[in-house]
């Protein structure tokens, strides 16, 4: 049987690509086919390997495709840069310098044929287990893994799941074979890119510091709510609603439980308070109308 042209052979991505807006299909003439990922409007990060010795490039995302054409190799690093003959608008995707822990769990996703559609590529996904990592100067070379994703993989991101969103630590290399897998660190990717294209890293450091600002400020929060009391917060709330002065040095009538503003009446049973220590014990303001 003759080949089915390059163009025809897959046309969409299914599967549960929605989780993975950024992954795309790479299929070349010579038969090879693999992942990438989208890092901007018109640029593809996939595997040397993947691309290597093709004439033609297409490159499948979740409502079509589109010829890419190489610009960048690196056989070293197994690590290949594509360039789409017409910009995507798809949010691409985001990676994180983040340290990783013996024995965290990390998601790899990639493309498989499609099940009982010869037409589409399925994106799919498997947990890993991180196992260990080469590194220079702090900074990641690979990463070892325990979980064998498939070959179809290659290319793909090696994600870390994080304040419920999915950052990139990696792309996946070598798989498929035994119980290890390969993920090249985002220090040589870093390294890889051409000056002009970047990165959207989501520096750890930066994450750290704004969750520490909001326990802070939540835990800020808790501490006043609980000094103050509940109804002396609804007391303020209602004052600064009402765009009153809370501070206004009110006659409250004791018997009737209606304050009354400077410069009113006074009656034979009450006392002076400000008009939120009024409100807090459940006073009302004369003719319901706050003292200004």
């Amino acid at each position: 049987m003759p080949a089915v042209p390059i163009q025809d052979q897959y046309r969409k991505l299914g599967g549960c690509a929605s989780k993975y807006s950024y992954l795309v299909g790479v299929r070349t003439a010579s038969g090879r086919w693999g992942s990438g990922i989208l890092i901007d409007a018109y640029h593809v990060l996939t595997c040397e390997h993947v691309v290597r010795d093709s004439t033609s490039i297409q490159v499948v995302f979740q409502k079509g495709q589109i010829v890419a054409e190489e610009v960048k190799l690196d056989e070293s690093w197994d690590l290949a840069l594509l360039k789409l003959m017409r910009p995507l608008s798809i949010p691409p995707a985001k990676f994180t310098d983040a340290t990783l822990r013996t024995k965290m769990n990390l998601l790899a996703a990639g493309v498989q044929e499609g099940l009982g559609d010869p037409g589409a590529l399925w994106v799919a996904e498997t947990k890993l287990t991180f196992l260990n990592e080469n590194g220079a100067d702090g900074k990641i070379l690979d990463i070892q893994l325990t979980g064998a994703a498939r070959p179809g993989y290659s290319g793909g991101p090696l994600v870390l799941k994080q304040f419920g969103r999915r950052l990139c630590v990696g792309v996946l290399s070598r798989g498929g074979h035994g119980t290890n897998t390969i993920a090249i660190g985002l220090a040589p990717i870093l390294d890889f890119m051409p000056v002009g294209i970047d990165l959207i890293v989501v520096k750890q450091a930066e994450v750290r510091a704004a969750r520490r600002f909001l326990l802070w400020a939540t835990s800020l929060a808790m501490a006043i709510i609980g000094a103050i009391g509940r109804s002396h917060l609804l007391a303020f709330v209602i004052c600064l609603i009402g765009h009153a002065d809370c501070h206004a040095r009110v006659w409250v009538n004791t018997p009737s439980k209606i304050y009354h503003c400077p410069g009113t009446s006074i009656t034979k049973q009450g006392e002076f308070m400000t008009q939120v220590e009024a409100l807090e014990e459940w006073n009302r303001p004369a003719r319901w109308k706050l003292c200004k």
